[in-house]
């Protein structure tokens, strides 16, 4: 647990100091950090279209850019949902949501209308890491 404390703590100092040398924060920053996303995740389904084997294996990653998209046009996604964003068998995709949920990246919620239903978003902690990730990274 304390690596993940550790991870925490470099993260935020990461989004300190960004904001400290002058990065744009507020809404026009996430809307270009959604931008970012959306091209990103582009690039990657023409990637996989091109090359029409499944040779990339990335659900997590594409899970996590999902669910950054839906975090900021603010709309729900499924479990079930979300193995489709990932293009995985939903068995695999479930694997993944146990790991970057034990890794704190992700939260799953019961729908309380439908208790069959799981509502998987992300946690503060993946937020700043992918709003890291995308303020820094290289555009698309």
């Amino acid at each position: 647990m304390s690596g993940s404390k550790d991870g925490r703590g470099k993260i935020i100092r990461r989004m300190h100091s960004d904001q400290r040398a002058g990065y744009p924060s507020g809404q026009r920053a996430r809307s270009e950090l959604a931008t970012r996303a959306a091209n990103a995740l582009k690039a990657r389904q023409l990637r996989n279209s091109i090359f029409r084997q499944p040779i990339f294996g990335e659900p997590a990653w594409d899970m996590l850019i999902a669910l950054y998209l839906a975090d900021i046009e603010q709309r729900p996604v499924t479990a079930s949902g979300l193995a489709d964003w990932a293009q995985c068998p939903k068995t695999t995709a479930l694997r993944w949501q146990h790991m970057l949920e034990d890794r704190h990246l992700i939260r799953r919620e019961q729908n309380p209308i439908d208790a069959r239903m799981q509502f998987i978003s992300l946690t503060e902690l993946g937020r700043e890491a992918l709003d890291a990730f995308f303020r820094l990274a290289p555009l698309v």
